[in-house]
């Protein structure tokens, strides 16, 4: 099997009432390894300058080359989140993904912020890791620079780096943003970093695309 990954996403989401959500249905696949996730996401202002969230997800991993009674792994993970809004520059946030450790390479917290220096320029960042696993050995951390220009269209540039999974990288995107309608498209290149504490496996270098 070669390399080449393929992958296909459906989002429906709701921002008219104070409740706002999503739901989102994806298919992933990379040589022999199959994804399919089910997603839904639901969000709440705490009050003027806060809100609060929470997710849930269903996944099924298949890897072909196995059994068919060994191929398929599913499991449920859930996330919460808040944040909050220091003045009209600074955003914060806190995010704890899979808490309950269904997935080592996913279960992590994290905190983040966007701060704006201008109206048109934002830079935004997080840092995260797994308090289990080790701090040194989970961490990861995010940094990009955007750029707003006409109030509804965003061009962003921004790099990673994950100990945990032996991974770094960097990618660029745009993105529009209409009354009824969001259009993003990125380009994302990760190279190994040392081997993942999870899989003890090298990370390859690859290249995504994303509409």
């Amino acid at each position: 099997y070669g390399k080449k990954s393929d992958g296909l996403g459906v989002i429906l989401a709701d921002g008219k009432n104070a409740a706002k959500g999503a739901l989102s249905y994806t298919i992933q696949q990379e040589g022999p390894y199959k994804r399919k996730r089910f997603s839904a996401g639901l969000g709440s202002m705490a009050s003027k300058t806060s809100a609060v969230g929470a997710g849930y997800r269903y996944t099924v991993d298949e890897d072909i080359l196995l059994p068919t009674e060994k191929s398929k792994n599913k499991y449920h993970q859930f996330t919460m989140g808040a944040m909050h809004a220091l003045g009209e520059s600074l955003t914060v946030g806190l995010l704890y993904v899979d808490p309950l450790g269904k997935t080592p390479e996913d279960s992590r917290g994290y905190v983040g912020g966007q701060y704006f220096l201008k109206r048109f320029i934002a830079l935004i960042g997080d840092v995260g890791a797994d308090y289990r696993r080790g701090l040194s050995d989970t961490l990861v951390y995010r940094a990009a620079l955007q750029l707003s220009f006409f109030k509804d269209f965003f061009v962003r540039a921004g790099l990673f780096d994950d100990k945990a999974m032996g991974e770094r990288g960097n990618g660029i995107g745009i993105s529009w943003v209409g009354p009824k309608l969001n259009i993003d498209v990125a380009m994302k290149t990760t190279k190994p970093n040392g081997s993942s504490v999870t899989t003890g496996t090298l990370a390859q270098k690859t290249q995504e695309t994303i509409f």
